[in-house]
């Protein structure tokens, strides 16, 4: 057969001008891979219209002016592969089969791309090489002019930042992940949609929104928020109350569990800086809790005892537990979870004492002298930690460590809830009549802002 006989032969790809032989068994699927240039284009232009990435509007005009595609995703997968970190083992070992995963498809892709323009006689193989040669030497320019130079030179920083700033960036809702999360915005983004998850299923579910709006709790609440108007206002540092306390309840009867009747019985407290150093309040709080159990008279071997069901407690916090400190201190999460890892020992009657010792009503019966560990199993929060000075992944943090957490969520206005708004120094709490469910959040924000 003569060319111009298979030309004429040949039939094309519905609505492209791509051209295969109809006796090939193989060339309708090599005339889609060939046109996988056009796919990628057009999911650019989603992704970017959805997501407003910079790394995306990058690569999209990489793809238009050069078909840089392998050497742009090559690069930018390499020069971010995630740092190992102690705290985050599990993260990082998904993280690095992630990038593994998306650098075997990007040469996959580009690979059978390049073969299939051979094999429907597109090209010839060295025009295949010398394309790909150019868009591998162009597509690493590219790259280290637009991506590497910006994100690791001073200059190049400041150029970033200012593009921010400016109303074309601002009109197209235009921003950079990897500026502010240096392991990737996936994570980011997930951790803050399975927070809203959680409050969508809380609006839906009487069951653990009951947790969050709960007297009991938002009693504790209030003391916690009296807790941080002890602190010394700073306007480097947030100002936080805390108070740990257990469930009445479980002391006179282990079997108890926390949702059947909540009775706190505050055990002790904190506030941000009670204690030499730059402390926490919920490292306050742990800290006078461990010293004290450890004063506990111990009737059962340690073996014994951690073999127990452990003793529950309530951790309140008017806000957020950080999971990263500027300090390099140790994180409150990573106290919360070191405190449930090696727990204290104690039994229900010496909590008790303790909790008389906080001027808390106690009932008169006696309570077991059965020595047990202790685990914090619920995190109530007032408000969730602003991204002022570090970003907060705690609630998610705490929930892969099997510890609940929930906000506090007041149904209506301290009056109409029968609550007692204890005297504030720094602070007068206001009920908004457009939004009389917002108090809570809204004193516990300014609280933590009142040295800033």
């Amino acid at each position: 057969m003569n060319y111009e006989t298979y030309v004429h032969e040949l039939i094309t790809l519905d609505l492209t001008h791509v051209q295969y032989s109809p006796t090939d068994p193989w060339g309708a699927y090599w005339a889609l891979i060939t046109l996988s240039p056009v796919l990628i284009l057009t999911v650019y232009i989603a992704v970017f219209m959805h997501r407003r990435e910079l790394t995306y509007l990058n690569a999209l005009l990489g793809q238009i002016f050069s078909g840089f595609f392998c050497a742009f995703w090559c690069l930018h997968i390499l020069l971010h592969w995630p740092r190992k970190s102690n705290t985050l083992a599990r993260s990082y070992q998904t993280r690095c089969i992630e990038q593994c995963i998306s650098l075997s498809l990007v040469v996959l892709t580009t690979g059978l791309t390049c073969y299939s323009r051979h094999y429907l006689a597109y090209h010839t193989p060295a025009q295949i090489v010398v394309g790909c040669t150019l868009g591998l030497v162009v597509g690493t320019l590219y790259y280290m002019l637009t991506e590497f130079s910006t994100r690791f030179s001073a200059r190049g920083q400041a150029l970033r930042a200012w593009l921010h700033t400016t109303r074309g960036s601002r009109a197209l809702r235009l921003y950079d992940g990897w500026t502010v999360w240096t392991q990737g915005p996936v994570e980011v983004v997930y951790t803050h949609w399975v927070h809203a998850l959680e409050q969508h299923r809380k609006q839906r579910s009487p069951a653990t929104k009951e947790a969050g709006t709960h007297p009991a709790h938002l009693r504790m609440m209030l003391r916690a928020l009296q807790e941080a108007d002890h602190c010394e206002a700073v306007p480097t540092a947030f100002s936080v109350g805390c108070v740990i306390a257990a469930n009445a309840p479980q002391l006179e009867d282990i079997e108890v569990p926390l949702d059947s009747e909540v009775e706190p019985l505050v055990l002790t407290t904190g506030y941000s800086r009670e204690l030499p150093g730059n402390t926490h309040a919920e490292e306050c709080a742990l800290d006078k809790l461990r010293r004290h159990c450890a004063q506990t008279p111990h009737t059962s071997s340690s073996a014994e005892a951690r073999s127990r069901t452990p003793l529950s407690l309530i951790l309140y916090t008017t806000m957020e537990p950080c999971s990263q400190r500027l300090s390099g201190n140790r994180p409150c999460v990573q106290r919360i979870q070191d405190f449930n890892a090696d727990p204290p020992l104690t039994s229900a009657a010496w909590l008790a004492q303790l909790a008389q010792d906080t001027h808390t009503a106690t009932s008169s019966m006696q309570y077991e002298t059965t020595t047990r560990p202790l685990r914090i199993v619920l995190v109530v929060q007032g408000v969730q930690e602003p991204d002022d000075f570090v970003l907060c992944e705690s609630t998610r943090m705490l929930r892969d460590a099997n510890v609940m957490t929930v906000s506090a969520t007041p149904a209506g206005s301290p009056a109409m809830l029968g609550l007692t708004c204890p005297p504030l120094a720094s602070i007068a709490v206001r009920v908004d009549a457009q939004a009389p469910t917002k108090w809570l959040e809204e004193a516990c924000l300014r609280m933590a802002r009142k040295g800033q």
